[in-house]
């Protein structure tokens, strides 16, 4: 759990029991967006313990926000500014947070307004699920996935090519055995070899009749 030395109390947000028990990053912001309480996940996930004013959101603004395009979405219009601004409660929210310079994170956030015994809005709670590894993991995923496509489609032109060439030399091969001037041995080696050029065909016609698996977005 985070808690504050005497000499921090009153300069720095405190952790809380009650958030320390949540298996994820989470914290609270008041009326003001400035952040309040924290567990010791929400200090690891931004590597630095926040500074504390109490009318100042100036560490959660400092926060690079990106959708999932990597686009930059303003503070004004972030999951932040909507709990505090809009009142607003959100679930699955999808984006990326660079917390400093080598620290960005893809989260799924969970945040909604909380108010006081009065019914006023007292600020909000905000659970932070890091899946980096998992956006890693799915992003090579799709990446597998688009290469053997492509590796598909390339065999299935090879097939097709392969295809053509076989039904000209069973088109010959069929006009040779027409020739009644062949001897007994001749023929039967036309035969052996349209059979063959007959097996092959339909090696290839399974080749053809393959199509690629569609990409899923589960590894």
């Amino acid at each position: 759990m985070v808690s504050p030395s005497s000499s921090e109390s009153a300069s720095a947000p405190a952790g809380n029991r009650g958030l320390e028990a949540v298996p994820a990053a989470v914290f609270e912001t008041n009326a003001w967006g400035a952040i309040t309480t924290f567990n010791a996940q929400a200090q690891a996930m931004w590597g630095r313990r926040p500074p504390f004013a109490a009318q100042d959101d100036a560490f959660c603004r400092s926060w690079i926000v990106r959708d999932q395009f990597g686009v930059v979405i303003p503070f004004e219009v972030s999951w932040l500014a909507q709990v505090t601004s809009e009142r607003r409660a959100l679930s699955h929210y999808s984006c990326s947070v660079q917390f400093g310079p080598a620290n960005r994170r893809d989260l799924l956030i969970y945040a909604k307004p909380v108010s006081d015994a009065g019914g006023r809005f007292a600020g909000g709670v905000h659970l932070l699920v890091d899946v980096t590894d998992l956006r890693g993991i799915e992003n090579r995923h799709r990446a597998l996935l688009a290469r053997w496509a492509e590796v598909g489609k390339q065999a299935r032109g090879y097939a097709h090519d392969f295809n053509n060439l076989l039904t000209t030399i069973m088109a010959n091969l069929q006009l040779m055995q027409m020739d009644h001037a062949l001897a007994p041995a001749d023929s039967d080696c036309l035969t052996e070899a349209l059979a063959a050029a007959r097996r092959a065909r339909e090696s290839v016609s399974h080749m053809l009749d393959l199509r690629p698996s569609e990409p899923s977005d589960k590894p």
